[in-house]
């Protein structure tokens, strides 16, 4: 058996983060969670977060491990918080003591530090601070720490002064700063050849992030799934309203049109379109018929520039970026296929509005995989009681499993090293698929081979064992299997196991997670049936390890 690590590259850069800083009882908490509502953007608090993760209130964790041990807790949540973009972040009071961490946070983001009276503090802080355990000493305490601190806060730049004012009030004057230093430019995303605009209504714009991209074309396909009526004339207006010729067609969408015989009839439409190398192909659908029309694109007159405008969140965070096109073949799937890059991809939540609640759930397994990869509090978004929520926090969820597929595929194109992370739960999914005989969805394959994958990565000693029972909760709680069909054959996921096309010389290969976050372990060698078993909680089989 030989393990290589599969390491996170670095991220892209997505939107600029709002941070909110500043010495305890500014009103950091209360001032982010409505600047947050008024951007529609998340809302993280990294003392909550260290809660959480801990798994109590901060009194016990000083308690527990003392101020050192909430110290790298913090430092944790800071490093996680530099890797998102596109959310509002509430910082301790001491997040400013972590020089190296804390800039690369403010590095992606823009800062505004909040202040406050010493005698509105004292009327906030109380006299006692007992749920601070940094302020059991009385008044004198907290005025030497806030002292202490003060140059560091200084250094943030102007602050907001709170005293007197209401927590609306002081976060729309944060949210002017935030929109008066973002530049719209920002929202595009890039990477691998592509660029992505995520965010809703992002179809509205396609004409002129086309323009951006392409800036001479004149005329367009669309070939839509059929069944996408509204999403399809979204498309054709934006295109139109920047002046574009278009040229529209449907075709079957899922598996059973993701055939060479479906391909052949696309060519056909692109031959009588009168379809050249100086046109843009725009693709309008799920992953499945994104694949299709980009292997037709990729194909036709050697190469038709692509756009995709995925309608489905597993396409979005998957399907439509990385550059992937193909057909199933002779029952397996991709099969026949190349790496063709969409030149822009367009992910916008609101396209979603026809597809069933099921389909919107299936692509958070996707999300899920990503966010063990390389965003840890991704993860604890999608663990929160309300979840994904809003279309907003979903654009936000979309946009992180983006940034990281994009990260990979910019680090690796042709899939041949660390690339192979976002395999994550995938050898597992299309056996699964393929056992089933494709009645078992991609979505909800993927979920369960993401547990399989931290269970099998926990017994070989690669993986945090707690990762796979939080798995089992975050992905249950969002309405994702995370266990097999109980009327599918162990030999018949063998058998599909045996086929899937990521085998090298004869060996299996399967990726495992990392600590969350950290990227994946590439596991190859290992006897199929050691892997299979990992689908199963419990299954002795786990323990015959060559």
């Amino acid at each position: 058996m030989r393990v290589d690590r599969l390491l996170l590259p670095q991220l892209p850069p997505g939107r600029p983060n709002l941070v909110l800083a500043g010495f305890m009882g500014v009103g950091k908490t209360t001032v982010g969670r409505r600047a947050a509502d008024l951007l529609g953007m998340p809302f993280f608090d990294l003392d909550e977060e260290v809660e959480r993760s801990w798994g109590g209130p901060i009194p016990d964790l000083f308690r527990a491990e003392g101020e050192q041990g909430f110290r790298r807790r913090e430092a944790e949540m800071l490093e996680a918080a530099a890797r998102i973009s596109g959310a509002v972040v509430a910082v301790g009071g001491g997040a400013v003591l972590h020089h190296e961490l804390f800039a690369r946070l403010a590095g992606s983001s823009v800062v505004v530090p909040l202040e406050c009276s010493a005698t509105e503090l004292a009327l906030r802080l109380g006299s006692g601070g007992t749920d601070r355990p940094l302020l059991r000493g009385g008044e004198d305490e907290w005025v030497a720490l806030r002292s202490a601190r003060e140059p560091l806060y200084q250094a943030l730049g102007a602050g907001i002064d709170t005293t007197a004012r209401t927590p609306s009030e002081v976060a729309q004057e944060a949210v002017e700063r935030y929109q008066s230093a973002v530049e719209p430019s920002s929202a595009l995303l890039h990477g691998g050849g592509s660029a992505v605009l995520v965010k809703p209504g992002a179809v509205h714009e396609l004409g002129s992030a086309l323009f951006r991209v392409l800036p001479r074309v004149e005329r367009a396909v669309v070939i839509s799934e059929r069944g996408l009526g509204r999403q399809r004339r979204s498309v054709v207006e934006a295109l139109r309203l920047q002046g574009l010729t278009v040229r529209a067609t449907s075709t079957v969408g899922g598996e059973g049109g993701k055939t060479v015989r479906g391909l052949a009839a696309l060519w056909r439409r692109l031959a009588g379109f009168g379809t050249d190398r100086g046109d843009v192909v725009v693709a309008v659908g799920g992953g499945a018929l994104l694949d299709l029309v980009g292997f037709a694109a990729a194909t036709y007159a050697r190469g038709i520039p692509l756009v995709n405008v995925p309608t489905t969140v597993l396409a979005m965070a998957d399907a439509a970026v990385g550059g992937k096109v193909a057909v199933d073949f002779a029952g397996r799937k991709n099969a026949v296929g190349c790496f063709f890059p969409a030149s822009l991809v367009i992910c916008d939540p609101e396209l979603l509005g026809e597809r069933s609640p099921a389909v919107w759930v299936h692509g958070l397994s996707e999300i899920a995989k990503c966010a063990v990869l390389g965003s840890p509090l991704g993860l604890a978004l999608l663990n929160r009681p309300d979840g994904p929520g809003s279309c907003a926090r979903l654009a936000f969820l979309i946009e992180q499993a983006v940034r990281i597929k994009l990260a990979y595929v910019a680090a690796d194109p042709e899939d041949h090293g660390p690339r192979l992370a976002l395999n994550l739960g995938h050898t597992y999914a299309h056996a699964l698929e393929s056992a089933s005989d494709y009645h078992l969805a991609h979505g909800p394959a993927v979920a369960v081979g993401l547990v399989s994958a931290a269970r099998l990565g926990a017994k070989l000693g690669l993986t945090d064992p707690e990762l796979a029972p939080a798995l089992v909760t975050v992905l249950g709680r969002v309405g994702l299997p995370v266990a097999p069909p109980p009327d599918l054959y162990r030999a018949r996921i063998a058998d599909a196991w045996r086929a899937d096309k990521k085998r090298r010389a004869g060996r299996d290969r399967v990726v495992v997670p990392a600590d969350v976050g950290s990227g994946a372990h590439l596991v190859q060698g290992l006897a199929p049936e050691v892997a299979i078993s990992a689908l199963w909680v419990g299954d002795g089989e786990l323990g015959l390890l060559p």
